[in-house]
């Protein structure tokens, strides 16, 4: 799988918020639907919660990971226009 691009390194103790603003892609008057999903590909691992939906940025809380291991973390969003897209996070996890 790609990304899209490469988040910050968090420690693995590190609870962290992480956020992808959308508005670059969307139309003149095209909104995300409620409902974006945000899922980490090691979702036991990398724990991916609390997530928010405010005009065109999604963010979410990131948790856990092991050190030196990288984890993706994918957001789908689905707007008014009934277009769908997804885009790939990679974040890295080091100790601190």
């Amino acid at each position: 799988m790609s990304f899209t691009f490469t988040a910050p390194t968090k420690d693995p103790s590190a609870v962290l918020r992480y956020g992808m603003n959308w508005t670059p892609w969307l139309n003149a008057g095209e909104t995300i639907q409620a409902g974006p999903t945000v899922v980490s590909n090691k979702p036991d691992i990398l724990v991916v919660d609390q997530l928010a939906l405010e005009s065109s940025v999604v963010s979410w809380r990131a948790a856990g990971g092991l050190n030196n291991k990288e984890y993706l973390v994918t957001v789908t969003v689905v707007t008014n226009q009934g277009r769908t897209d997804q885009r790939t996070v990679k974040i890295p996890v080091t100790n601190r």
